[in-house]
């Protein structure tokens, strides 16, 4: 198994980074995106490592607040086919109370959720996603 940091808070000056995380896993012969970061940004250091988006077999989302999906978007611009497995139900909004009075959302997007929702594999439990790839 191969683990590739692609977007992390910290990490070589060569490469972007942001707050939120997005991996690389390859396991045999499987590609699987572990979510997206903040932005864009994971998308611009695969390319950077000489990794083509377009061939990651599925992508998994952690918990959908922004520092994890928030490059969702750019997946799906960068790849066409791969389902993408989240734990709850994309139309579940998340948010954050500023001083415990203004909710700002920290959530997917909703409608890049509706944009995707032939893409979204809504997972409870255990889910195989591969032979020996299972999502707890």
């Amino acid at each position: 198994m191969k683990i590739t940091v692609l977007i992390a808070d910290d990490g070589p000056d060569d490469m972007k980074r942001e707050l939120g995380l997005s991996l690389l896993v390859e396991h045999r012969d499987h590609r699987i995106l572990f979510d997206t970061g903040a932005s864009g940004a994971f998308a611009d250091n695969a390319a950077a490592l000489g990794i083509d988006l377009s061939m990651v077999d599925a992508a998994v989302i952690s918990h959908q607040h922004f520092d994890h999906v928030g490059g969702l978007r750019r997946l799906l611009e960068e790849n066409r086919t791969a389902p993408i497995y989240l734990r709850d139900a994309p139309h579940h909004d998340r948010f954050f109370k500023v001083l415990g009075v203004v909710k700002k959302s920290i959530g997917m997007d909703p409608a890049l959720a509706a944009a995707a929702t032939d893409r979204l594999v809504t997972v409870d439990g255990e889910h195989e996603i591969a032979p020996d790839i299972v999502l707890t």
